[in-house]
């Protein structure tokens, strides 16, 4: 993993054998929405490349796959302080744009490096300090201007992290179904009902699999979060 930052913006990239993801994000200061005046905004975008999409297999992961995991392991799972990024109450708050590149997923566990580039982006970002100053010149007893919102550079006021409540990370397994011999005999009846799970899939094993399922999981061992698109049916147990 290689992470980078700079002013209100940081980046990750990820690679897993021959699959390489890219996660930017970047912050800015907008008005927040009126049924949470006292929240800030985070969005998931995700972009797969043209080679990916020339590799891509009828179980592919694609963009909409990409950030609805995302949002289920981040957002939803509240990992992040969503009123840690409120500037001014029901004025201004911090939007977070977090936007995912596939360069290549011919390399499998495209899903699991997509969910850990947004973690590792979200970690290394550092939000600047806001303040709010007096626009009236020295000496004038002018309050007729309202304060004026000021960001300050890193070079001013040391920029801060994240208020992150935990870190989620995605697992991926690879289903096989109606795993058995073709014998007539009752034994091998039963086991041709046998379902596999396979953990990891390599590019191989995710073209001839049956349907995939993706857990998010913290350190706390809570689950955040599960995506399973495609075919493969699964029991609770």
């Amino acid at each position: 993993m290689d992470l980078s930052r700079y002013d209100n913006t940081s980046s990750a990239t990820i690679k897993i054998g021959s699959t390489v993801v890219v996660c930017l994000l970047h912050g800015d200061i907008v008005s927040p929405s009126k049924d949470r005046p006292n929240e800030g905004v985070i969005s998931f975008a995700a972009d797969v490349s043209f080679q990916t999409e020339r590799q891509a297999r009828h179980n592919s992961i694609n963009d909409s796959d990409i950030c609805r995991m995302l949002e289920r392991s981040v957002k939803e799972s509240d990992a992040i302080d969503m009123e840690s990024l409120c500037v001014a109450a029901g004025e201004k708050v911090w939007y977070l744009k977090c936007h995912v590149n596939v360069l290549d997923g011919s390399g499998g566990n495209l899903l699991d490096a997509c969910c850990l580039a947004a973690i590792g982006a979200l970690r290394a970002y550092r939000k600047a300090e806001v303040g709010f100053v007096n626009d009236v010149g020295v000496g004038s007893s002018d309050n007729s201007n309202p304060q004026q919102l000021k960001v300050y550079s890193s070079d001013e006021k040391e920029c801060l992290p994240l208020a992150l409540h935990h870190t989620p990370l995605t697992v991926s397994f690879a289903i096989f179904t109606g795993i058995g011999g073709s014998s007539s005999s009752s034994s091998a009846s039963v086991d041709s009902d046998i379902t596999i799970l396979v953990a990891d899939p390599s590019p191989e094993e995710e073209n001839v699999m049956d349907g995939r399922i993706s857990y998010s999981v913290n350190a706390h061992k809570e689950l955040c979060g599960i995506h399973k698109p495609g075919y493969g049916s699964l029991t609770t147990e």
